[in-house]
Parts: structure tokens; C-alpha cells; sequence
């Protein structure tokens, strides 16, 4: 984790800030890159894995989108994001 966060800082810099967490499970990597200024998508197609979500993210909702689907059918624009993390 400690890397992960290490990552992440170093990403703040950049003039993009938006991140794709796939398989966001109950939602802790939104709520750290939401902490660290990133516009976060949180992809899963667990319902249950993002009712549990949506209770930890509460602080940063205005930075985290939630969406239950499976991640082959998500669509964005190529270069979208500034960093992908996959669980």
C-alpha cells in the first residue's frame, strides 16, 4: 500500500487528474486517490461490493463515480484516464 500511495502522489503533479479503479470492490483506492485530488470512476459488477462502497466514500462523493458494470462493456475516451488501477 505504502507504494501504491508513493504512486499516487507523484501522479498529483500532472494536470490531469482522473483515475479508473476496475474492480473497486468496497471502494478504499477511490477514497485514497479521491483524498489525493483525483476525479475517480469506480467500475464493478458487484451491487453489493458498491452499496458497501458508496458508505466509505461519503466524504468524497463529489470526486467518486460508482458505476456497476462489467468492465468489457465500460466505455470512455482513449486517454481518459491519467491512472488505471486494476484489483
Amino acid at each position: 500500500m505504502i507504494e501504491f500511495i508513493n504512486f499516487a502522489n507523484l501522479l498529483i503533479k500532472r494536470e490531469k487528474k482522473y483515475a479508473l479503479d476496475i474492480g473497486c470492490g468496497k471502494g478504499r483506492h477511490c477514497n485514497l486517490l479521491a483524498s489525493k485530488n483525483y476525479f475517480v470512476y469506480g467500475v464493478d459488477s458487484s451491487k453489493g461490493s458498491l452499496e458497501s462502497a458508496k458508505k466509505i466514500t461519503t466524504k468524497n462523493k463529489d470526486r467518486i463515480k460508482l458505476i456497476n458494470c462489467d468492465i468489457s462493456k465500460f466505455k470512455m475516451p482513449k486517454g481518459f484516464f491519467d491512472i488505471v488501477i486494476d484489483n
